[in-house]
C-alpha cells in the first residue's frame, strides 16, 4: 500500500495501536508470582441493607467486597482450628 500522506510506512490497518509496547532488553523480567490457591465463584443473595453494609465496611479499609469476605471468613477460620475434620469429601 502506497503513503500518500507523508506520515511513513503503515502497520496493519491501525497502525501500532493495539500492540504492547516492548520492554527494553535491560530492563530485569518480573518474578513469577506464588501459585495461588485454586479459587471459587458465588453468588450471593443479600438483604439490601446487608450489601450497603458490605460495601460501607470494605470502602472503609480500602478493600474489593471480595478481599472484605475472604478476611472476615479467613477470621472466622482462624477461631476455628480443626473445622476441616469434619468435612464430608463425599458432599464436596
Amino acid at each position: 500500500m502506497e503513503d500518500l500522506t507523508g506520515a511513513g510506512p503503515q502497520r496493519g490497518l491501525y497502525g501500532d495501536r493495539g500492540r504492547k509496547p516492548q520492554a527494553p532488553a535491560d530492563q530485569a523480567a518480573k518474578p513469577k508470582a506464588a501459585k495461588k490457591e485454586p479459587t471459587e465463584r458465588l453468588n450471593l443473595k443479600l438483604p439490601t441493607t446487608q450489601k450497603r453494609y458490605l460495601q460501607e465496611m470494605a470502602w472503609r479499609r480500602r478493600m474489593s467486597l471480595t478481599q472484605y469476605l475472604s478476611a472476615l471468613i479467613q477470621a472466622d477460620m482462624d477461631q476455628n482450628p480443626g473445622w476441616e475434620d469434619s468435612l464430608d469429601e463425599l458432599n464436596d
